[in-house]
């Protein structure tokens, strides 16, 4: 399912296209563990059901893996529909920027990717506190913890959907887009 959004009258232009190499396997970006979490495919085309200038999802994402936050920005950035406009190696800084904009009566993002497993305050008592602040922002867990005390945890202080690291990228954006929507993806 996709957000509705606002859609173009007019035509839209080509977007870029990456050509796919022959025989090649799409590099890997991160390893955690053992798992591996490939970049999005040499061949990802980005949505283009959206027009210039639509409304965006405005996305905060909380994780403490610079390759990773980096690899789900690039994600963020060739997706329409989708904006990364904060990025925190912390909890502590996301919430002081959520109190600010609670004072000054904003609400800067749309949905939150948060990691379970960050330095300083634990993803979540993050949650708990972003959904005190934001009750009706929806977060996603995005972590390597598959195990049931985990995501329990996590659903019970307020995460809307829980997906684990490996996930593919297109399937990491149709469970935000669900999200979105009222939806509520497990994936461990």
């Amino acid at each position: 399912p996709s957000v509705p959004l606002r859609l173009c009258a007019e035509p839209r232009p080509e977007p870029l296209r990456i050509p796919a190499r022959p025989n090649h396997q799409p590099p890997l970006s991160h390893i955690h563990g053992n798992r591996h979490l490939p970049r999005p495919p040499a061949a990802y085309v980005p949505r283009t059901d959206l027009c210039p200038g639509a409304t965006m999802t405005r996305v905060l994402l909380i994780e403490d893996d610079g390759r990773y936050r980096d690899t789900l920005a690039t994600l963020f950035s060739v997706t329409d529909g989708f904006q990364l406009v904060d990025a925190y190696p912390a909890a502590e800084p996301a919430l002081d920027h959520a109190r600010r904009a609670l004072a000054a009566d904003t609400r800067p993002w749309d949905v939150a990717v948060v990691d379970m497993n960050l330095s300083g305050m634990h993803g979540v008592e993050a949650i708990a506190a972003l959904k005190a602040i934001f009750s009706e922002l929806p977060i996603l867990v995005l972590t390597v913890y598959e195990d049931p005390a985990t995501v329990l945890r996590a659903v019970t202080a307020g995460a809307d959907g829980y997906l684990l690291k490996h996930t593919h990228p297109r399937v990491l954006i149709e469970h935000l887009e669900l999200i979105l929507t009222g939806g509520a993806p497990l994936t461990p």
